[in-house]
C-alpha cells in the first residue's frame, strides 16, 4: 500500500513537472498572434520594379501590410500595370496577393483577372508575375476569352504579359465563335 502511494505520488509530481515545463496553449497562440502582426501597415499603397529607366511593373493597392522577416509585403486589392519596353502590356486585378522583397515577384490571389492591351482577358483563381523571367503561370483553373470571342479554358499557365505565347498544361476546352 505504501508502494502504491509512493508511486502514485511520484507520478503526479512528474506530470506537474512536465506541464509546468511546458508552453500553454495559449502562450503559443499569442506568440504566433505576434509573429504575423506586420512591421507596417500602408493605406493607399505603390510600388514599382525597374531596370535602369526600363519599367517592369507598377502596381497600387489599397493597403499594404509589410512583413520584414518573411520579406514579404501582403496587399489588399491589387492592380498591376505590366510594361515592356515602357509600354503597358497588360493589367492584373485581384481581391489580394504579396510581393516578395528580394526578387520583385507577385502573387495574386482569389478572383484574379489579367486584361493584355490586345484584348486577351484571364480569369483565374491565382496568377504569378516571375520579374525575372518576365512571364506569367498558374496551376489553376483558367479562363481566356479571345479578342475575337473565342473562350480556351484549362487547368494551369504560361504565359508571356502580352499573350502572344500562351500554355496551358492541361484538360484544355475551347468554344470558338462563328466569325464572318
Amino acid at each position: 500500500m505504501r508502494n502504491t502511494k509512493t508511486v502514485i505520488f511520484l507520478m503526479s509530481f512528474f506530470l506537474l513537472w512536465v506541464a509546468c515545463s511546458q508552453k500553454s496553449h495559449t502562450e503559443i497562440l499569442e506568440q504566433e498572434d505576434i509573429a504575423s502582426i506586420p512591421d507596417v501597415v500602408i493605406r493607399n499603397f505603390s510600388d514599382s520594379s525597374m531596370n535602369a529607366s526600363v519599367k517592369n511593373w507598377i502596381l497600387k493597392a489599397d493597403k499594404a501590410e509589410v512583413y520584414e522577416k518573411q520579406s514579404k509585403t501582403v496587399l489588399s486589392n491589387l492592380e498591376v500595370s505590366l510594361f515592356k519596353n515602357n509600354n503597358v502590356e497588360g493589367i492584373l486585378i485581384s481581391k489580394w496577393g504579396f510581393i516578395t522583397s528580394g526578387g520583385k515577384n507577385i502573387s495574386a490571389r482569389t478572383n484574379v483577372v489579367y486584361k493584355s492591351k490586345d484584348g486577351f482577358q484571364l480569369y483565374t483563381a491565382s496568377l504569378f508575375w516571375n520579374n525575372s523571367k518576365k512571364y506569367l503561370h498558374t496551376p489553376d483553373f483558367v479562363k481566356i476569352i479571345q479578342p475575337n470571342g473565342d473562350i480556351i479554358t484549362g487547368y494551369g499557365l504560361e504565359a508571356n504579359q502580352n499573350f502572344s505565347e500562351i500554355s496551358i498544361l492541361h484538360k484544355v476546352k475551347g468554344k470558338l465563335h462563328k466569325h464572318d
